[in-house]
């Protein structure tokens, strides 16, 4: 510890004089000061205060530590145990002084917190003892104990016992307090671990035989912490030790299996189970007797159920099914034998079925085809042995007698089923498909109506369905001498008129069938074609009127066809066209060498229409040319007469001079030829009609 030796007398006596010397001048200033804690253990935090008179503007401490300072309030910490002693120095400009404190601060040494568990790691609900190991510096000792075990419990006790009650980690803490009044703290993280309890669990396999003994393994499904130990108890008088035994069973029954498991934590615990051994019971159920034919359903009625099923017929068939159904078709005892898989084992039965022969079954009818309904019909049972009769005629009716009489109302076809039951049971069914038909005849005659220009020969055409066939036909084709008793007669009507034709026919059962058409021909003359057309010289977009003008036979049907020239048609009989152009191409027949005559009409531009056809007498075509003359080549033009004919004779190789007269014309405002060219062997005439 410092002390104050001859360095601080002689600066006392230094300090003196030259107080002594200043003191007439200015008031000397007194060194004075506190600690606001002058006492605790280390480390100890001091809070000094100047108490100083005369205004001193200078400082200078020592604490006793080694540590210094100028300030007037230093803040100073000890973190050595020890008894300090401290001094405070002011000065001011009339003279200096000083304080000292011997032995002013001491410090203790603080205590030494510790502590250990006798379980770290243990099973829910866990007591655990902990133990304090703190220490404290000489002269003091520890005087008070304060736990914290991390699950919000505490305790004061120097040496607790606390018990986890849930699973999770913990961090336990302690803060002692020692007779000086130091505190230390020590705090472990996850110090202490409890683990669940153990879970006691066992499983155990079915016996691989269906019948006693049953061996039966068992596995341990425990789960827990620390090292496990088994105990079994089988319920039979044995026991086992073995985590995973294996017992064997005489006799099938209900058994308590107990097992319990202990952990070197110290956990324990213990599961009981009631486990069944049971053999299998494998059987099934059929009748006895059956009929061939006779679908019956086997029930397998095993206990437990069998995981699959195998079936073996003595007849040759086989099946998979749980629950078979099975059909005998033939006579005879068959034995039947059923294989059960039960997982663990498998398991067998055989049985005996005896088949009984399907009796023989038919039937017949007085008749089985009509035309027409209500149809009658007799049924005769030809079945050689039975006891009982179910009849199902097809149209919702039924009967129980052995030959009943039945009568149909409606037309159709009619499935006919007969099911004949012997008197053991057994029984046979027999259907026949459409058995009865009642179907009326539908008569037509698919070429009439017919007609035409008399003369006229006519071959009409019948069309019967008929589920009969037919043995005779009758013709009646409306005028006297016309019958005819031929399927396909041929007759020539000489005169004008409508006819009725009238067919009758007659089939094979007797059914008769008559249908009469009464336009079925009809006659008359050829018609004349003619029509009219109003405007005759117009300007395009007008509408023309055309007016049919032909002659036909009266009463006949007549039809009218169009054709404008446009490539517009029309069906009416006296139909209106506006042609839309202003010109058109017109095409004549001109093979090499042929002669073409022309008429030449005017129209009111000067241009002419000329009606043109071959030789021949082939069809007739009208061609607009204008008036402006063009100039043929003198080689092509020749004269005949004053009627207004000109004959022209083209050919093949005609067609460039005649191009070359086209190019030379020049027409009047109205219009102009535009182009004349050969095409495919035909000359190609194409003019403009004129602009109104």
């Amino acid at each position: 510890m410092p002390k104050p030796g001859n360095v601080f007398l002689k600066l006392f006596l230094a300090l003196s004089s030259w107080m002594a010397a200043t003191s007439i001048q200015a008031q000397d200033p007194v060194a004075n000061f506190t600690a606001d804690n002058t006492s605790g253990c280390a480390p100890l935090r001091v809070t000094f205060t100047d108490h100083s008179t005369g205004d001193p503007d200078s400082y200078s401490w020592d604490f006793g530590n080694g540590q210094l300072s100028t300030k007037p309030a230093p803040v100073v910490t000890y973190t050595q145990p020890g008894t300090y002693t401290v001094r405070l120095i002011v000065k001011n400009a009339s003279g200096i002084d000083d304080e000292i404190k011997t032995d002013y601060i001491t410090v203790f040494a603080s205590p030494t917190a510790a502590f250990t568990a006798n379980l770290k790691t243990a099973c829910v609900p866990a007591a655990v003892q902990f133990t304090d190991h703190s220490t404290s510096p000489p002269g003091s000792s520890v005087t008070s104990w304060q736990w914290d075990f991390g699950d919000g419990g505490t305790s004061i006790q120097q040496n607790p016992t606390h018990t986890y009650t849930n699973t999770g980690f913990y961090t336990v803490t302690l803060q002692i307090t020692n007779s000086n009044g130091c505190k230390r703290t020590a705090s472990i993280g996850r110090y202490i671990r409890i683990v669940s309890g153990i879970n006691v669990d066992f499983a155990f396999s079915q016996p691989p035989t269906c019948q006693p003994p049953f061996l039966i393994n068992f596995q341990d499904q425990s789960s827990g912490p620390g090292a496990l130990s088994y105990s079994w108890n089988f319920g039979n008088g044995t026991t086992s030790t073995a985590q995973n035994p294996s017992t064997t069973y005489n006799a099938a029954g209900t058994y308590s299996v107990k097992l319990s498991v202990q952990s070197d934590l110290g956990c324990s615990g213990t599961n009981t189970k009631d486990i069944v051994v049971a053999g299998k019971t494998t059987d099934f159920t059929a009748p006895a007797n059956i009929c061939v034919g006779q679908t019956i359903n086997i029930l397998n009625n095993s206990v437990p159920a069998p995981v699959s099923s195998s079936w073996t017929f003595s007849d040759g068939t086989t099946s998979s099914q749980i629950n078979p159904v099975k059909t005998f078709l033939s006579g005879g005892t068959f034995q039947v034998k059923l294989v059960n898989n039960y997982g663990n084992c498998k398991d067998s039965v055989t049985k005996d079925v005896t088949v009984i022969t399907s009796p023989a079954i038919d039937f017949s009818s007085d008749d089985s085809i009509s035309c027409d309904a209500p149809f009658t019909v007799q049924f005769t049972d030809k079945s050689p042995i039975a006891s009982a009769w179910s009849w199902d005629f097809g149209d919702g009716s039924t009967s129980t007698e052995q030959n009943p009489n039945h009568t149909y109302t409606n037309p159709g076809f009619y499935d006919v089923t007969l099911t004949i039951t012997l008197a053991g049971g057994c029984s046979n069914v027999i259907t026949k498909t459409q058995y009865i038909k009642i179907k009326p005849i539908v008569a037509s005659i698919s070429n009439a109506p017919a007609g035409g220009c008399a003369p006229f020969t006519f071959s009409p055409i019948p069309n019967i369905q008929s589920i009969d066939s037919i043995v005779s036909y009758s013709w009646d084709l409306g005028e006297p001498g016309a019958v005819y008793n031929t399927q396909f007669p041929t007759h020539t009507y000489n005169s004008t008129g409508t006819y009725s034709i009238t067919l009758t026919v007659t089939t094979q059962s007797g059914c008769v069938k008559t249908i009469t058409l009464p336009k079925g021909v009809i006659t008359g003359t050829k018609p004349t074609a003619d029509f009219s057309f109003t405007p005759n010289n117009t300007c395009a977009s007008t509408p023309i009127q055309f007016t049919d003008n032909s002659l036909t036979s009266p009463g006949a049907d007549v039809e009218w066809n169009w054709d404008f020239g446009d490539g517009g048609h029309s069906n009416a009989q006296n139909p209106t066209h506006v042609f839309q152009g202003t010109g058109r191409e017109v095409r004549a027949a001109s093979l090499p060498d042929a002669v073409v005559r022309a008429r030449w009409c005017r129209t009111r531009d000067r241009g002419v229409v000329r009606q043109t056809r071959n030789q021949s007498g082939g069809d007739r075509s009208l061609r607009y040319v204008h008036a402006a003359r063009v100039r043929m080549p003198r080689r092509l033009r020749s004269r005949a007469g004053g009627d207004g004919e000109q004959r022209v004779v083209a050919r093949e190789g005609d067609a460039r001079e005649l191009r070359e007269a086209g190019r030379r014309h020049q027409g009047p405002r109205w219009g102009r030829v535009i182009r004349l060219s050969f095409e495919s062997g035909k000359m190609m005439a194409d003019c403009r009609i004129a602009d109104c």
